[in-house]
């Protein structure tokens, strides 16, 4: 090995580490490579597996998701906890630029953009995605919708360091937490789809048709602006498939990035397929 190679190894080593390995020089060039790459590209051993399923609103995410969860469980795959993003809204009070007017047939109303990224509490939801990955515990808060749009901070059940945590919302990709996750999901469904479930949703809440049809635009809006940017670079799923075809997607997938995962880190324990 020559002189040169080893003084350019010597760059990805500090002094003091490398006088420890001084010894390496009488060994071949693999074996110094190989601990020169491990010590400057180590990374933290993930504590959980981090999953985001986003998409429209009725695009399937949640059917999904839950069904994802339950087949993870069933299987013996590992220990696994569903999140919704829905949890993390600020309370219906703030920002109140997110109050829109809608219009139908000359009757006027407000209706409250649940859509829009800035109705989300960011803050909050980082901080707590974050401690879940880490393996920490965290109580999530829980939204009432049917009281005014009140958030309870004490009422949820902790989250104790599952080895997968799905989360789901419409913002569930959004570049604000993106960063968090090691697999993400998209699920692709039409708007003529999304609308009729918009539709049937809304009369089993007893909400007024006309109401659904004035501010579906508005929800299109917040899907064409913030949404639909988040699908490039995930499993695209198509919302209209059968469900369980979409879970075996995911979980084949999720095996694949398992098995790196355990390859990058083998203390990471987690039970195979």
């Amino acid at each position: 090995m020559s002189d040169l190679s080893i003084y350019v190894l010597k760059l990805f080593l500090s002094r003091s580490e490398y006088m420890r390995d001084s010894q390496l020089e009488n060994q071949n060039a693999v074996s110094i490579v190989d601990i020169a790459l491990k010590r400057t590209f180590q990374k933290p051993v993930p504590a959980v597996i981090m999953i985001a399923i986003g998409g429209g609103s009725r695009s399937g995410k949640t059917t999904i998701s839950k069904r994802l969860a339950e087949e993870i469980k069933a299987r013996g795959i590992g220990k696994v906890t569903h999140l919704s993003q829905d949890n993390y809204f600020n309370p219906i009070e703030q920002p109140k630029e997110l109050h829109r007017v809608y219009s139908y047939k000359g009757i006027t109303g407000t209706y409250w953009n649940f859509d829009h990224p800035s109705a989300m509490d960011w803050t909050l939801m980082k901080t707590q995605l974050t401690y879940i990955r880490k393996g920490e515990s965290v109580r999530p808060p829980i939204y009432f919708f049917g009281t005014g749009g009140k958030r309870c901070l004490e009422s949820a059940e902790m989250i104790e360091c599952p080895d997968f945590l799905i989360f789901e919302g419409i913002h569930a990709l959004n570049p604000e937490i993106r960063h968090l996750f090691d697999f993400t999901v998209f699920v692709d469904t039409s708007r003529e789809v999304r609308y009729s479930r918009t539709v049937k949703a809304g009369e089993e809440r007893d909400q007024s048709l006309k109401d659904t049809i004035s501010y579906f635009p508005i929800v299109e809006e917040a899907y064409e602006n913030f949404v639909l940017p988040t699908r490039e670079g995930s499993l695209i799923l198509h919302g209209e498939q059968d469900v369980l075809v979409s879970v075996e997607t995911i979980l084949e997938n999720i095996s694949q990035t398992q098995k790196q995962t355990l390859a990058l880190f083998p203390q990471k324990k987690v039970a195979a397929r």
